[in-house]
């Protein structure tokens, strides 16, 4: 188990106590954060091949943007007509991301459970599992990212000319409104995939029913992971560099988050009454607990 590395490089004379042993999914985070640095780094690492051609596609387009003189006639035009292709492109390129998703969601799972893994092995096992699904739900992931892009850009450059702006200001909070629910309805089903079998309309489905049941949760984790790291890709060059690299060594640790804040409504909404062996799988609960 993962907790049994907490001691790196000692050899441990006694078992651990029970006040060692991981009571909350918050005290697994922390121990990931504490002790599991390297194979966290690692598998984000892996992840990032994956979702490489999304980066490219945005930092090569921001280029000839960038490259664009500002004082040409058809500035606006040409600004758009850039913008619109490179999210066409990413439509794709985030199927590709999402498939490399699903691998790391497997692994989260059994990190959470606090399971002996091979992480590269049990990646590859969670794309064999769930590629299928994670290229439909990738598809609707690029589908929202280009709504949210394209159609705020849009609504923004007619906003100038419009009688009634109002309508453009209600069309980019649409946009944003869409991709935020479409984000973590998309990370529940990565999560949601690989631990129950359902088909794609049921996986999409009931994690729409987690992303209510725990709105305020969802919608914090999503402001420091997602819209975080979706919001700097497009501020300048340097801030999409920052955030590259932190995709690169840390979003194993965001997917991790969401694997355990699943987790825990998996357990208050199925696994309780459904599957009592997955019920609190990972944590350290006395007996009588189990029982009630």
């Amino acid at each position: 188990m993962y907790w049994e590395n907490k001691m790196k490089n000692k050899e441990r004379k006694t078992d651990f106590s029970v006040k060692e042993l991981p009571h909350t999914r918050r005290q697994i985070f922390l121990d990931l954060l504490k002790n599991q640095k390297r194979q966290m780094v690692s598998l984000s690492m892996l992840l990032f091949v994956f979702l490489l051609p999304l980066v490219v596609d945005i930092l090569i387009f921001d280029m000839f943007i960038i490259g664009i003189p500002s004082d040409e006639a058809n500035y606006s035009s040409l600004v758009f007509s850039m913008i619109f292709y490179m999210m066409i492109i990413a439509i794709p390129c985030s199927m590709i991301g999402f498939i490399g998703l699903a691998g790391l969601a497997q692994v989260c799972k059994q990190i959470a459970w606090q399971n002996a893994v091979l992480t590269g092995p049990e990646f590859f096992v969670g794309i064999k599992k769930n590629w299928k699904h994670a290229l439909v739900f990738g598809f609707v992931w690029g589908v929202s990212l280009f709504l949210l892009v394209v159609g705020s850009f849009f609504m923004l450059r007619t906003q100038q000319s419009s009688e009634q702006p109002w309508v453009q200001s209600i069309g980019m909070g649409l946009c944003i409104i869409q991709f935020i629910v479409l984000s973590i309805i998309c990370v529940y089903t990565l999560t949601y995939d690989c631990y129950y079998t359902n088909s794609c309309w049921q996986v999409f489905r009931n994690s729409f029913i987690f992303f209510v049941a725990k709105f305020f949760k969802n919608l914090l984790l999503f402001v420091l992971t997602t819209g975080l790291v979706v919001g700097l890709m497009f501020v300048d060059f340097i801030a999409q560099i920052v955030i590259i690299i932190v995709i690169a060594f840390l979003s194993s640790f965001m997917m991790i988050a969401w694997t355990l804040l699943s987790h825990e409504a998996f357990d208050k909404y199925i696994n309780r009454l459904n599957y009592p062996d997955y019920y609190k799988k990972g944590l350290y609960i006395a007996e009588e607990s189990k029982e009630n």
